[in-house]
């Protein structure tokens, strides 16, 4: 473990250096990242604040859902991203060989050689919206608050890597398996910018018992927030984010490193 928080601070180390080689294009792009987000954070705002209520959450509650979202996806999207999304490249090219006859963990070079400083922007700009969703909630960060909205957001950033491993692995046996990537991480996970319940009951068993992309935001916020009465499967679920994140991660990792049995390097 320490050998691999040591290997992490170096390749973490490397990758700022590479990054701020050129200023500009590191500015420009952390600018142009977060004028997304924003603009994204503002349309939200604008359709929650239209409705005023949203199946009992509010418009402040409803843009706190969406912070934890991005929040977790930042530190999930700082060691998977790259790693899970530039996959097929490397399986085309071959270039996947070079994890296999290293003396470490395919997987484990994997992220530490693709691991990003970029999602920083997405944990700054999340961080700016709890402020504001926390003091229009008039809701007081004590220490238990604070530690439970740490270990739900570092639980909901499991599913959200699990998610990466398991909807990346295909590409090993279908080459071009990238729009499974992108189907069930984006058009998936667009759902859960709001609440759940405002949704047929068929999205939310598909969003908490199939693809529990519910667990990386809603059943976080329905615990922090004391919400009662909002979710159609009981108030349980809302203390389950920690399992679900151990078990999707777990069953990620297991997955993802079955499938590399089926990589066939292209021998270039």
């Amino acid at each position: 473990m320490r050998k691999t928080i040591g290997l992490l601070y170096v390749f973490m180390k490397i990758k700022v250096r590479m990054q701020m080689e050129y200023k500009g294009a590191f500015w420009a792009g952390s600018f142009a990242q977060i004028f997304y987000y924003g603009v994204d954070f503002l349309l939200l705002w604008i359709v929650v604040t239209r409705f005023m209520n949203l199946a009992g959450w509010s418009s402040e509650e409803v843009i706190f859902l969406y912070a934890v979202k991005l929040i977790s996806y930042g530190i999930a999207g700082t060691f998977f991203f790259h790693a899970c999304h530039g996959l097929q490249n490397r399986v085309q090219s071959g270039g996947f060989d070079e994890s296999l006859i290293l003396p470490v963990n395919p997987l484990l070079f994997e992220v530490l050689s693709n691991c990003t400083t970029a999602y920083v922007r997405h944990i700054a700009l999340s961080i700016v919206i709890f402020v504001v969703s926390f003091i229009r909630l008039e809701i007081s960060l004590t220490f238990h608050i604070l530690f439970w909205l740490i270990i739900l957001i570092l639980s909901a950033a499991l599913i959200q890597a699990g998610f990466f491993l398991l909807f990346s692995a295909p590409i090993f046996w279908m080459i071009r398996g990238e729009r499974v990537l992108s189907i069930f991480l984006h058009e998936m996970g667009g759902f859960v910018n709001y609440p759940i319940n405002i949704y047929p009951i068929t999205i939310q068993v598909i969003l908490t018992f199939m693809i529990p992309h519910a667990f990386t935001n809603f059943y976080p916020g329905q615990f922090i927030l004391g919400k009662e009465g909002v979710s159609s499967f009981g108030p349980v679920l809302q203390y389950l984010t920690p399992l679900v994140g151990i078990i999707v991660f777990l069953l990620g990792l297991w997955i993802w490193n079955r499938s590399i049995q089926y990589y066939q390097s292209t021998g270039s």
